[in-house]
């Protein structure tokens, strides 16, 4: 029963993560603030990609990411918008092609 617990967890953390994304996204989309398309304007990007690194490159991608995000944050300045980033990095049971 206890080998069930980590599953459930994230499968918990991810259907409330994915939901509130899916959610917010949608209104986005339908608002217009968000449109789907490709062009120099784009303000949209969706993607899934699977990257072989080795732990080391993993660790240094994952402070990279995280410090690449929090560089582009710009809360105080007067016209900044919210822009919602979703980035789920982890060891994955795929199989490169």
């Amino acid at each position: 029963m206890a080998e069930s617990v980590p599953k459930e967890q994230a499968e918990a953390v991810l259907t409330a993560l994915f939901g509130a994304t899916r959610a917010d996204f949608v209104r986005a989309v339908d608002a217009g603030i968000a449109p789907l398309g490709e062009g120099d304007g784009r303000r949209v990007s969706l993607a899934r990609q699977l990257l072989m690194l080795t732990p080391r490159r993993l660790t240094e991608f994952v402070r990279d990411l995280e410090a690449l995000i929090d560089s582009y944050d710009s809360g105080s300045e007067p016209d900044a918008i919210p822009v919602a980033v979703l980035h789920v990095v982890y060891p994955s049971t795929r199989k490169h092609p």
